[in-house]
């Protein structure tokens, strides 16, 4: 069957009443991993006996497996549990968990690397004049490695974004899971999923800038803390 563009504006039509539902899921995954990250980075960073490593082989795994796979095992080991407890829409909260833990880890390793680039000599000067550990992270620590892990974790949430895409694999109604429909009822594949493209692009391109502009804050309000 040709391609045939006229078929894709009605198509985008379709697929933007998936939208709020898709960034929905994004949102709530960002959030879930962006809290999780934070124990994750801090027994890793201060390697907390017996829970620093069960961090990092937690970020090992996140790292070294596919984010589909990641997603099929939280499907699978959460679902009865959420249907046991009457809970109509669980497929949602396990793509929120799937892909927040992914995030976790992703951030986590983001964090860790700024952390580690702040100079050894601002931390021995602050222990020098009595600064508690909490203060020294939240006045300098924290300050020098924002703007270092911000590029890193912006990137990390574009990555979710696409990512989320996945979640039609267990079932989870999203712009995604909406072109396959489409395409599997009309056998436009190609017009349904570029009909998809240009729902992704635009979203992707405002948050490209809204990410640059998070970074020259970040940047002027460290010019500023020195």
């Amino acid at each position: 069957m040709p391609f045939d563009v006229s078929f894709v504006p009605g198509y985008v039509v379709r697929l933007l009443q998936y939208l709020p539902q898709t960034l929905w899921v994004v949102a709530a995954s960002l959030i879930f991993g962006l809290v999780l990250s934070l124990p994750l980075t801090y027994a890793r960073f201060y390697r907390v006996k017996g829970f620093g490593r069960a961090c990092e082989a937690f970020v090992s795994f996140i790292r070294g497996t596919p984010p589909v796979l990641q997603l099929l095992v939280v499907y699978y080991a959460l679902i009865r549990a959420l249907l046991s407890l009457g809970m109509k829409n669980g497929e949602f909260v396990c793509a929120i968990v799937a892909l927040g833990l992914n995030a976790g880890g992703f951030f986590s390793e983001a964090m860790l690397s700024a952390l580690r680039s702040v100079p050894v000599g601002q931390t021995e000067a602050a222990y020098s004049v009595g600064m508690t550990r909490a203060r020294l992270m939240r006045r300098i620590t924290l300050p020098m490695a924002l703007p270092v892990a911000a590029p890193n974790m912006l990137g990390i949430c574009f990555v979710i974004l696409k990512e989320s895409a996945l979640v039609f694999y267990i079932g989870v109604v999203s712009v995604m899971s909406g072109a396959k429909l489409i395409s599997s009822s009309t056998f436009r594949l190609v017009e349904a999923y570029v009909a998809a493209a240009i729902i992704y692009f635009p979203i992707c391109a405002i948050a490209e800038r809204l990410s640059a502009l998070l970074q020259k804050r970040l940047r002027r309000y460290v010019r500023e803390a020195a």
